[in-house]
């Protein structure tokens, strides 16, 4: 039981750490951070920071988590979509890899999954909150594969500035 206890506390102890790192970065008094030493006027970057778990499902060779993404618009443009760029799914069979491979002469061989078209999935996206200028803006978001590599999230409605 109290080894429950201290794996619980550690757990929550390392969550407020990571969220802490995130706002520190993000602080004024980061010498570091983008935004207190801009090279010019206009100059923006993106802020992303993830955080991701997973299993591994060795009975069944599946890897399976969950991300969630924090990503702060700093750009003077709307953001109306985001996209997903599932760089493992080349090696399925059919896709590009196959193709440039055969190209080359070269046969590659696929596991099970792959060679039945499984390779990595998006299966649902939740967008918790929208803000713009400090106020909550409701929000839809419409998933669609633009091809195996692309996962496309359209955002709408959205406010321009």
């Amino acid at each position: 039981m109290i080894k429950h206890f201290l794996l619980f506390v550690s757990l929550v102890l390392i969550s407020l750490m990571a969220a802490a790192q995130m706002e520190e970065y993000r602080s004024a008094s980061n010498p570091y951070y983008w935004k207190n030493r801009k090279p010019f006027d206009g100059y923006w970057q993106q802020d992303v920071h993830y955080s991701i778990k997973v299993n591994l499902l060795d009975s069944i060779d599946v890897v399976a988590g969950k991300e969630e993404l924090v990503y702060y618009n700093n750009s003077p443009d709307t953001l109306k979509e985001v996209y997903f760029h599932l760089y493992q799914n080349a090696f399925l069979k059919g896709g590009y890899l196959e193709q440039l491979n055969l190209s080359n002469n070269f046969h590659q061989k696929f596991g099970k999954y792959e060679m039945v078209g499984k390779g990595t999935e998006i299966e649902s996206v939740l967008i918790k909150r929208i803000r713009l200028g400090g106020q909550s803006v409701k929000q839809q978001a419409e998933q669609m594969a633009i091809d195996p590599l692309i996962e496309k999230i359209e955002i709408s409605p959205m406010v321009d500035y």
